[in-house]
């Protein structure tokens, strides 16, 4: 007889495949978009469905199930966009819904992911047909003109459809982690664009209604945001799609508003002559653009794919230093608009003659690195490499000149930076000089900005940027600081608020304020970018990033507070506000340092430099402890005395030195803590610090009170060995930077006429410096010992070995010990 099998088959889902367009598309309203989809079951559909809708109106359910249980199915809709009613500014979502025809077990049923067609001006897609070709491969209808909060609330929406799907299948935990992580990222979507509205409010006067429509729309979505983000908080994921897909048409009807501008604008510049009143509409929309992102997100898409690395990294370091020579010049030019009146014309004469002279100097640089800029570019196309010398020297002396390439959007930029920069120069006005020159400093840090997208490449090179950034940062916010603290101390009794908000000190103070607003900003795609394209080899750096990130919310909103109660003219309270997003920017400057793959190894050349600063502050703070009794002595009371008693200018100036190298040693330390390596103990038992350490933490003490020599995991107290291998270590086992912030904090909080009233707070501020002297000297020298034991914990000693090993480090500890005690 023959032998019969039965093999029991599993019933699969039912698979789906999105043959046309297959993702997201933008269209123009009077488009035809057709649909293609294939589903397929092992055994049989029962449920084949489209829905579509534009947002607000009704759901359109289109059934592609010709026939019941049928496995293979292909579904095809044509909309006709022009029948919906569409204009630019709005999208339609749609979904698919499949089902097999299990009736045992009950239908299993499959949904798609959610895809949308957004809807574009018909000038804006014949607007970018023939300006394609730059930068190889446009990649069909996505193109990149959507802005960076458009993709991100597009996430938003397909994240929330993702987790309303899935809900059943995960746990009550995950299900409530994952909302909490959507409302979190829609919180961050609002917060971005509230902070563009704010700042384009603050920034431009809208004379333009469709810049007007264009505001009044991003305020709708933020609404809906906020909506959404209540919804998400309460886990009401279903109810949190509508004002989710709301926020999504606001914000698209503002970019829709702001297309209209730039295609009526170049239809009357079309002709060449467009006048001030086209450049200035120009400079608007590129701030808008700039604001709300639509330059992309240039960590995470760069756009050329080929090398250039080391030349492009020269470049950006040239614009940093010309930006940073640019900003100090701009202050300069400001602050003598300011003090004309108190000058003689012949000092005005001559301080604006210094100026142009620097000014001049600037723009020949700037103008030589444009040029050399755009032979690169040229350079880079083989396609046009025919004549590109002729047509990059014409490029680098018209600044005017339009272009459609990305890379000669690049050089426009610095280009129109050298044309302010000249213009400035030829002024002889020092406030007209001064805004000239700040539209040029702003170009050149658009173009610094747009060089880094092709530089900042890989994670680490991001990671060794951000640390760069974090402490860009910290240095912004102490001189912001100390500048809100000296108009503060400036300001008279009699002022009124409104007197405060219309002085021009403020507003340089508050435009300063945004500008660290916006860094933050950059710090935060940037550690973005890392966790987006960190793999599994990295995942200490994107855990470290991923804790960096959490760290920004809190400094965001302090930042915001402190921007609202400055431009109240509340300048005392925004004194403390300052300080504590100093002290948060210190622990996220700590937080970048330690991304830095640069600061993984050793940290004894640290310690020791660390060592010798705190040695130098202590100098310091003596010299300036001998200054204050002679000034005393000499009974002054102002500054510039007779005689050789310094005058109170000069110890003023020799606190801030003295301030500065607290700072430095500071976050020498706390970078050395936050960075995972070797963390010397800055305390001993008992609550003494580096006094006793200094005496008793020698190697070879085997109980004292001032360290203990802990080698091999050989322990003296009978506690558990850790293990067999490691280095000598004083006890604590942390780096004492607490230490010095406190002494940082004692320095700042004190003016030079504080100390010289109250001398003994010399005293104060010099025994923590003794100690913290004397703990980092005790380390460096605990350092250099394990460097020269050779003692590592990646080393395991044999079992058969380990108990002999034992005993030689108990024998070696006792005679050093029995040695030490008798000396």
């Amino acid at each position: 007889p023959l032998d019969y099998f039965i093999r029991a088959i599993e019933d699969t889902p039912p698979e789906l495949a999105l043959q046309r367009p297959g993702r997201d598309q933008e269209v123009m309203p009077l488009e035809e978009v057709v649909l293609e989809v294939d589903a397929s079951d092992d055994y049989g559909l029962s449920e084949f469905t489209l829905n579509y809708s534009v947002v607000g109106s009704d759901e359109v359910e289109v059934d592609f199930l010709t026939e019941p249980n049928a496995r293979s199915i292909s579904g095809n809709e044509l909309i006709y966009l022009e029948d919906l009613g569409v204009e630019p500014g709005d999208f339609v979502s749609y979904f698919l819904t499949l089902a097999d025809n299990n009736t045992l077990a009950g239908p299993v049923e499959v949904i798609s992911d959610i895809y949308f067609l957004q809807i574009i001006p018909t000038d804006q897609e014949f607007r970018r047909n023939p300006a394609g070709g730059g930068g190889g491969g446009g990649g069909g209808g996505q193109g990149g003109d959507s802005s960076a909060l458009v993709s991100v609330q597009k996430d938003i929406i397909a994240a929330t459809w993702k987790l309303r799907n899935r809900q059943s299948q995960v746990s009550p935990e995950e299900f409530s982690s994952d909302a909490e992580i959507i409302a979190e990222s829609q919180r961050e979507a609002t917060s971005r664009a509230r902070r563009s509205i704010d700042r384009l409010a603050e920034r431009l006067n809208f004379s333009d209604d469709t810049y007007d429509a264009a505001v009044e729309n991003l305020s709708l979505a933020i609404e809906q945001m906020n909506t959404a983000a209540g919804e998400l908080e309460q886990e009401q994921v279903t109810s949190a799609l509508q004002p989710e897909q709301l926020a999504l048409q606001y914000i698209l009807k503002a970019e829709a508003s702001i297309n209209r501008t730039n295609i009526s604008m170049q239809q009357q510049g079309g002709g060449g002559g467009g006048g001030g009143a086209q450049q200035e509409r120009e400079d608007l929309r590129e701030l808008f653009e700039m604001e709300m992102g639509q330059l992309e997100n240039r960590y995470e898409t760069p756009n050329s794919p080929g090398g250039g690395g080391g030349q492009n990294q020269e470049e950006v370091d040239k614009l940093e230093e010309l930006a940073r020579r640019q900003e100090g010049l701009t202050r300069a030019q400001r602050n003598l608009a300011r003090r004309e009146d108190q000058m003689t014309e012949e000092q005005k004469r001559r301080e604006l003659e210094r100026l142009m002279r620097q000014q001049e100097q600037l723009s020949r640089e700037v103008a030589q690195l444009a040029q050399q800029m755009s032979r690169r570019q040229q350079s880079s196309q083989p396609s046009s490499q025919s004549g590109s010398q002729s047509q990059s020297q014409s490029q680098s002396q018209s600044s005017s000149s339009g272009s459609s390439s990305g890379g000669q959007q690049q050089d426009s930029a610095i280009q129109r930076a050298a044309q302010q920069m000249q213009e400035a120069a030829e002024s002889d006005s020092a406030s007209i000089a001064a805004a000239r020159s700040q539209k040029a400093l702003e170009n050149l840090r658009q173009q610094q900005e747009q060089l880094s997208q092709q530089g900042e490449r890989s994670v680490n090179q991001l990671a060794q940027n951000l640390n760069q950034r974090g402490q860009q940062l910290l240095q912004q916010q102490r001189q912001l600081q100390e500048q809100i603290a000296e108009t503060s101390r400036e300001q008279g009794l009699g002022q009124t608020r409104q007197s405060i908000r219309n002085d021009e000190s403020l507003q340089e103070l508050i435009q300063a304020q945004q500008q660290q607003q916006r860094d933050l900003e950059e710090i935060e795609d940037m550690l973005r970018a890392i966790i987006a394209r960190g793999s599994n080899e990295d995942q200490r750096l994107m855990s470290q990033a991923q804790e960096a990130s959490r760290e920004l919310r809190p400094i965001r909103e302090e930042m915001s507070t402190s921007s609202r109660v400055l431009r109240n003219g509340m300048v005392n309270l925004a004194v403390d506000i300052e300080e504590e997003i100093e002290g948060q920017l210190e622990e996220l400057a700590s937080s970048l340092a330690a991304l830095d793959p640069s600061n993984q190894g050793s940290g004894s050349d640290q310690i020791q430099q660390a060592a010798q600063d705190a040695e130098s502050l202590r100098e310091q703070i003596e010299a300036l402890e001998q200054q204050a009794l002679a000034f005393n002595e000499a009974g002054q009371q102002a500054s510039g005395g007779n005689g050789a008693a310094p005058s109170l200018r000069e110890m003023r100036e020799q606190l801030q030195r003295s301030q500065q190298l607290a700072q430095s040693l500071q976050e020498q330390l706390q970078e050395q803590a936050r960075s995972g390596g070797q963390q010397p103990g800055g305390q001993q038992s008992g609550g003494q610090q580096s006094g006793g350490q200094q005496q008793g933490g020698q190697p070879g003490q085997a109980g004292g009170r001032g360290g203990r020599q802990q080698i091999g995991g050989a322990r003296g107290d009978g506690q558990e060995r850790p293990g067999i291998g490691g280095s000598v270590t004083t006890d604590g086992g942390i780096l004492p930077w607490g230490n010095a912030r406190s002494i940082r904090q004692q320095l700042t909080q004190q003016d030079i006429e504080d100390f010289i009233n109250q001398p003994e707070l010399f005293r104060q501020l010099l025994q923590p410096i003794l100690e913290l002297e004397g703990a980092l000297r005790a380390q460096a020298e605990l350092d250099n010992i394990n460097n020269k034991l050779y003692a590592t914990f990646d080393e395991e000693v044999p079992e058969e070995y380990r108990e002999l090993v034992e005993e030689y480090y108990r024998v070696l500890s006792e005679s050093q010990g029995s040695g030490s005690s008798i000396q």
